[in-house]
C-alpha cells in the first residue's frame, strides 16, 4: 500500500468522535477502538508497521485493538505535545507517515525465501547486505558489521530443546537476557552485550524449526535495530502462522 492510500484509509479513524464516553475512568478507549475496527485488516497492520518504523510501537502487528496499542498511540500524541486521545488526527498521521517512510525507504524491505524450506522473511536489502549460503540457510551481513541476520532451518529438533540450548549459549557468552518466552510452537529470546543487541526467534516447521537470529550494534540510522527486528519478527510470525500479512513497502512511493 502506498503512503497516500494509507492516509486515505486511516481517515476512517477521524470520523469517530474522540469525546465518546466509555465505562470506567478512560473516556477515549472505545472511540479509538471503534476507529481501529472500522479499518480494513491490511490497513490495521500497516498502521502498526508505520508506528513501529517511526519508533512508537515495539510489538508484532495484530488485527485486534489492544490497550497496549491504545497507550502507544497516546504516547505518540504526547510526544507532539497534543491531547492523548488515542484517535489520530490527519496532521499526526502525516507526520508519522513521513517519519516511517524515511526509515522504510532506507531499509527497502523485501521478501527473501529460505533456500530449502521456501518460507519467506522480510529482509532490509537497503542495508547493502552481503549474503552467504550456510548449512542451515543463509546469513546476511551489513558491510560495517552493524547488522547480521541468519535465516535458519534446523532439522530434527524442537522449540523447547533449541530454546534451552540458545539460552545457555547466550548466558554463557555473557549476554544480558532482556526477555524470553517459550510456547509449544515458538520461542523468542532477546539479549545484549555491550553495544550489540541480539534477538532469536524460531517456530516449529515440520519435523524441525525455522527462524532467525539477528544481531545489531547500537540503534542508530540507518539500521534502527529495535524497530527493524520488530518488523522482521512480524513477517516471520505471519509466514509461520498463516496470518494476514502485507507485501513489503517499496520505499513508500506515492
Amino acid at each position: 500500500m502506498r503512503g497516500r492510500a494509507f492516509v486515505l484509509a486511516v481517515v476512517a479513524l477521524l470520523s469517530v468522535p474522540a469525546t465518546a464516553q466509555t465505562r470506567g475512568d478512560d473516556p477515549y478507549f472505545n472511540a479509538a477502538q471503534a476507529g481501529f475496527n472500522a479499518l480494513q485488516v491490511d490497513t490495521r497492520l500497516w498502521l502498526q508497521i508505520f508506528l513501529t518504523s517511526a519508533g512508537h510501537w515495539p510489538a508484532v502487528p495484530n488485527v485486534t485493538f489492544s490497550r497496549r496499542l491504545f497507550d502507544a498511540t497516546r504516547q505518540y500524541q504526547l510526544s507532539r505535545g497534543e491531547a492523548p486521545t488515542g484517535v489520530l488526527t490527519k496532521p499526526q498521521i502525516d507526520q508519522m507517515l513521513a517519519s516511517a517512510s524515511s526509515v522504510l525507504a532506507g531499509w527497502r524491505m523485501r521478501w527473501v525465501p529460505h533456500p530449502t524450506r521456501g518460507r519467506q522473511l522480510w529482509v532490509p536489502i537497503g542495508l547493502d547486505l552481503q549474503a552467504t549460503r550456510t548449512d542451515l540457510g543463509v546469513e546476511m551481513r551489513e558491510p560495517r558489521n552493524r547488522f547480521k541476520l541468519r535465516f535458519n532451518a534446523i532439522p530434527a529438533t524442537n522449540v523447547r530443546a533449541t530454546y534451552e540450548a540458545t539460552l545457555r549459549e547466550m548466558v554463557g557468552s555473557g549476554d544480558t537476557i532482556n526477555f524470553k518466552v517459550v510456547r509449544n510452537d515458538f520461542f523468542v529470546i532477546t539479549g545484549n552485550q555491550g553495544r550489540y543487541s541480539r534477538y532469536v526467534r524460531y517456530h516449529t516447521d515440520g519435523d524441525g524449526i525455522l527462524g532467525f537470529d539477528m544481531s545489531w550494534s547500537d540503534d542508530d540510522a540507518p539500521v534502527y535495530g529495535n524497530r527493524l527486528v520488530t518488523v522482521i519478527s512480524g513477517s516471520l510470525w505471519a509466514t509461520m502462522s498463516g496470518a494476514t500479512t502485507n507485501c513489503p513497502p517499496d520505499a513508500m512511493r506515492n
